[in-house]
Order: C-alpha cells, then sequence, then structure tokens
C-alpha cells in the first residue's frame, strides 16, 4: 500500500532526535582534538614581569590556578579587542569554575604599553584581567615560551595583528598548555571545553578526602 503524499516515515523522528543528541557532543569532542597543543610545552613563569598596577610578579604567582593567556596590545585596531571581549565572555559564562581561571593579557609593545596605559585598556572589557608588561627580553622569552610570534621591533607600526599570536591558551597550573582557542572558535563550546578540562585535571590532583594538607597546622 503506497503512504500518501503528505504523511512522512514514522522513523524519521527517532533519527532526527538523535542527531540534535549527538551532533554538539561530537563538534565539542572535535573542537577538543583540535584544540590540542602541537607540543607538551611546560610554558614559562611570569616571574619578574609587571602588573598592571606597577607590581613586579614573584616567583611562583598564580601556581595554584588555571589561565586564560592571550597577547596583544593596547593599539591593536581589530583582534585584541575581539579576543579581550571573547576572554570577558568566557569568564563570565564559566560561573563558579572562573574563581580559580586567572585571565592574563601580555603585550607584545612594551615600548608604549605601560603598566597604567594596559589596566586602563584591559578594564573596559573587564576588570579580572590581569594586564601585563615589562622589559622587552623577559617578554620575548615569556612569549617564545607559547610559541607567539617574535615581538615587533621598538617603534615598528603595528598595521596588522601579524606582530603576535591571535589566540587564547588555557593553562594549567604549571603552566602547561592544555588548549588553544581560536576567535572564530564558538564562545559556547570554548566555555565546555575550559570546564571539560579544568574539571578533568583537578580531578587528577585532587587530594584524597582523609589526606591531611602539607600545610596544616596544629
Amino acid at each position: 500500500m503506497r503512504r500518501s503524499s503528505g504523511q512522512r516515515p514514522r522513523h524519521r523522528a527517532p533519527l532526527l532526535i538523535l542527531a540534535v543528541a549527538v551532533i554538539p557532543a561530537l563538534v565539542v569532542y572535535v573542537m577538543m582534538l583540535r584544540s590540542e597543543p602541537p607540543t607538551s610545552k611546560r610554558g614559562a613563569s611570569l616571574d619578574g614581569l609587571i602588573d598592571q598596577r606597577g607590581r613586579i610578579i614573584g616567583r611562583g604567582a598564580f601556581r595554584d590556578q588555571y589561565k586564560l593567556l592571550a597577547f596583544g596590545y593596547t593599539r591593536c585596531p581589530e583582534a585584541c579587542p575581539a579576543t579581550l571581549t571573547k576572554m570577558r565572555v568566557v569568564l563570565s559564562a564559566l560561573g563558579s569554575p572562573a574563581l580559580n581561571v586567572v585571565p592574563l593579557f601580555v603585550t607584545v609593545d612594551p615600548e608604549h604599553d605601560t603598566p597604567s596605559i594596559l589596566g586602563e585598556y584591559t578594564a573596559r572589557f573587564d576588570p579580572r584581567i590581569i594586564a601585563i608588561s615589562g622589559d622587552r627580553g623577559r617578554l620575548e622569552s615569556y612569549a617564545r615560551a607559547y610559541g607567539a610570534f617574535p615581538l615587533p621591533n621598538a617603534g615598528q607600526q603595528h598595521a596588522d595583528n601579524t606582530a603576535h599570536a591571535v589566540r587564547i591558551f588555557l593553562l594549567a597550573p604549571d603552566n602547561s598548555v592544555l588548549a588553544t582557542y581560536e576567535l572564530t572558535d564558538p564562545t559556547p563550546l570554548v566555555v565546555t571545553d575550559v570546564e571539560h578540562r579544568v574539571a578533568a585535571a583537578a580531578t587528577r590532583v585532587a587530594l584524597p578526602a582523609h589526606a591531611p594538607r602539607a600545610d596544616a597546622s596544629g
């Protein structure tokens, strides 16, 4: 018996439901595979660099926290504002996990970007973002550790954004790279990926409930 032209096969509905459930998970999985860092670099310390308040960052700063790291400069026309906006949205969407994630913006133009200029700039996007400056030698060493592009020469005109890596790095507490995110990555998927990685890493390093902490007193 032929079906009337107005009827649809009933077996299509379960397939559509399955597709709606599976496709988002598959997209997240593919994104996680793509965001794996190319190498297992341990990264670098911020030791000796300067924050937006002019304070020298000490050894071991943020050692117990995850970081969202971006490179840029205050005169950047498009890429840096887009990067910091994305960082703000990700932080807001993370909720409580964001309490253990430190957002960092490291300048690639130290001759112009003084701590006060950086502080005013990043505050426009999110006051939680810590702006990092310092001498050129230390900044170049830090940028190289993450495979960022070499810093421009002093006084060089910034006509485009090719002077630095236009992406966001997710760093573990030991400063190793857990993932990198492009500006084109959908923000909801970035949030999901960050949550997954932070939760998974925290599970691996969490102390057993009965284990005394090393710094426990009394």
